[in-house]
């Protein structure tokens, strides 16, 4: 008897949701992407070094807070750790980047069913980040230092599964990019803008909600 009442709490805490996103509740969490690459080429096509077998990793961790400032409204503000490095097997030769991006948000939910709906967020953000080329000789490489302002609108749905939880996935994104290039040792820089819009790619990120 004990064991089914226990289960009955269980299932009524984690599987009960919510109709709304009310005023005044905050919204912490994230997501995290790794990716880790092996190639192995042969002839003249390969990975990033061509021919040459090579291994690549990506990496980007993004947290962020949100206050719902109106009923199914909310503000948010956000950062992003970036890293790669594509080597090859011995890492004596390859391509690193860093950076990081700042940003914020506005997002508008809108409940179907008791707990799950779609959403719409406009978003801005900066990133500034860097990458350069290194091997094992004693040769001066420069590097390349990027400045990226982008500003997206991004769908999605979202499913709020019990008072404390969220679980948020946008689907592709429609953005403008205004990108600024620099050489490291060398006068002036170089612009690119570029308008886009992708539904090919699939992000989830999960929520803690408390008041």
């Amino acid at each position: 008897m004990k064991a089914r009442y226990l289960l009955i709490v269980f299932v009524f805490l984690f599987t009960r949701s919510y109709s709304q996103f009310v005023k005044n509740e905050k919204l912490i969490g994230g997501n995290l992407d790794f990716l880790r690459i092996k190639e192995v080429g042969t002839g003249n096509a390969g990975g990033p070094l061509g021919s040459t077998p090579s291994k690549e990793t990506y990496i980007s961790f993004r947290p962020e807070f949100s206050y719902i400032i109106n009923k199914n409204t909310g503000l948010s503000i956000f950062g992003e750790l970036l890293s790669s490095n594509a080597s090859n097997v011995s890492a004596d030769v390859g391509f690193k980047t860093k950076g990081f991006a700042v940003g914020v948000g506005l997002s508008k939910y809108k409940f179907f069913t008791d707990g799950f709906g779609i959403f719409g967020r406009a978003q801005v953000s900066y990133s500034p980040s860097s990458g350069h080329y290194y091997d094992t000789t004693a040769t001066f490489y420069p590097k390349n230092s990027y400045d990226l302002t982008n500003v997206s609108l991004l769908p999605g749905v979202f499913y709020r599964f019990s008072k404390h939880f969220t679980l948020q996935a946008t689907i592709g994104k429609i953005s403008y990019d205004h990108l600024i290039t620099k050489i490291e040792s060398y006068s002036g820089s170089s612009k690119h803008d570029q308008f886009s819009a992708s539904f090919s790619t699939l992000t989830f990120s999960a929520f803690y909600i408390f008041k």
